[in-house]
């Protein structure tokens, strides 16, 4: 409390409320997505061995202590550009936030449908496993290639570490980044059926879905921006012109595009 002034505390409680209003916001959005990715004959449930309910089980429980994680972070300061970026949508600006909670929700429902038997869900979540796994390997992987050594963070995890008592937030955005990629390939490589997965998720409408998720957050981006007049990432404030801006989105689609293709 001693590095917050009163607004930025203040703040910092808004935040909550927005993340409490926004959690059944995305579970619902977890399913509008999974219509529109599910196929409509769904095939009976062949229930997995104990040990794979186990490691669904776990996953589970890593996903949602991982987004909560992500809902305990300290709010940044007023001199921070995030902190104006955050205004209205908070930490949902974030596609970190987007990822890990349909990751939680995918997993949840997963261990879900095999306990249950549930032939609708267990066809809903495998049509959703492809998309929901290749976010979780973008945002690592861009997560380390962008965000970890840019200069500006590498600055503000020096400031917050140096105050006392310190904050040590390089390490929590990396425990927080980490292992999406690696909940994202357990899913895909151990806890689904493989023969289900193959008949239930389409690559082709994954791919699109890929393009559209795409598009949706660079609009939700660009609309936030015009309302704050300030980016979510500091690299976005680095594009410039429309080419570049054309090729950032081919190439932010086509690692999506690499992630889909490599898992399946």
């Amino acid at each position: 409390r001693n590095h917050y002034s009163k607004a930025e505390l203040a703040f910092g409680q808004r935040l909550s409320r927005i993340d409490f209003v926004g959690i059944p916001v995305f579970i619902a959005w977890y399913f509008v997505l999974a219509l529109c990715l599910g196929r409509e004959t769904p095939e009976p449930v062949v229930k997995p061995p104990l040990p794979v309910i186990i490691l669904q089980g776990l996953i589970s429980v890593v996903a949602i202590l991982i987004f909560l994680g992500h809902t305990q972070t300290l709010p940044p300061n007023s001199t921070d550009a995030i902190f104006h970026a955050m205004r209205y949508i908070g930490r949902w600006l974030f596609l970190t936030r987007h990822c890990l909670s349909l990751q939680a929700v995918h997993m949840v429902t997963s261990l879900l449908a095999s306990l249950l038997d549930a032939p609708r869900l267990a066809a809903l979540t495998n049509g959703m496993t492809l998309f929901v796994g290749c976010l979780g390997c973008y945002v690592t992987v861009q997560y380390f290639a962008l965000v970890h050594y840019h200069p500006d963070i590498v600055a503000k995890c020096k400031l917050v570490r140096a105050r006392d008592p310190p904050y040590y937030l390089r390490e929590i955005l990396t425990v927080l980044h980490a292992p999406a990629i690696f909940l994202s390939l357990l899913d895909v490589g151990v806890a689904k059926n493989h023969t289900a997965l193959h008949t239930q998720c389409c690559v082709i409408a994954t791919l699109l879905m890929a393009l559209a998720y795409t598009l949706f957050y660079l609009a939700l981006m660009s609309i936030n921006f015009r309302a704050t007049q300030h980016w979510p990432y500091a690299i976005l404030g680095e594009i410039k012109t429309a080419r570049a801006w054309l090729f950032f989105v081919i190439a932010q689609f086509g690692l999506l595009c690499i992630f889909v293709l490599a898992m399946w």
